[in-house]
């Protein structure tokens, strides 16, 4: 069945976002925001930290690059590590369902990306909408390689469509296709 856009405000869709970082500072960046270290602040109105779903490494992502990639050759521009995103629209998740949606998360992250290369795992309960920030560092058959991971456009939606089935117990459907909405 192909989704069309007249309805669409009635559906809950999964959403998964995957970006490539090319630095290190980036990540270590991203990994303040992540934790609320920097960049963001807790208020009284949203008054809830980040809960890590990851035992927490006790290093920098500088000092976890410098482990994983011990002995691998690295290019000056290669991709340094992946930031994955993983929410749903507003009219998705109902609370007594996030436990166990952040979980299947989780073990969707492992699987796809190796649990052993997920850095870091926060779930943001603060905001509007639940969320799910992974810092992930792209090694794929001992080398550092995003590109074998990622891919290409294609080889991302095969993602997003292996994402939203993780989760499609919980009501959420795929986001409409980009071939689609263009």
């Amino acid at each position: 069945m192909q989704t069309t856009l007249k309805g669409v405000q009635n559906m809950a869709f999964a959403i998964m976002r995957l970006e490539k970082v090319k630095t290190i500072s980036a990540m270590t960046n991203r990994q303040n925001h992540n934790t609320r270290k920097k960049g963001a602040t807790i208020t009284d109105e949203l008054p809830m930290k980040p809960t890590s779903l990851v035992e927490d490494k006790g290093i920098s992502y500088s000092e976890f690059f410098k482990e994983k990639t011990k002995g691998m050759k690295i290019r000056k521009d290669a991709v340094k590590g992946l930031e994955c995103i993983m929410t749903f629209s507003p009219n998705g998740v109902r609370e007594r369902d996030l436990l166990q949606w952040s979980e299947d998360c989780k073990r969707w992250l492992f699987r796809t990306f190796g649990e052993d290369n997920i850095f870091s795992c926060q779930v943001h309960l603060s905001e509007k909408t639940p969320h799910i920030h992974a810092l992930i560092i792209p090694i794929r058959d001992n080398k550092l390689n995003a590109k074998a991971i990622v891919g290409n456009k294609s080889n991302l939606s095969r993602l997003q469509d292996d994402y939203a089935k993780c989760v499609q117990k919980y009501g959420l459907e795929r986001g409409i296709d980009k071939k689609i909405t263009k």
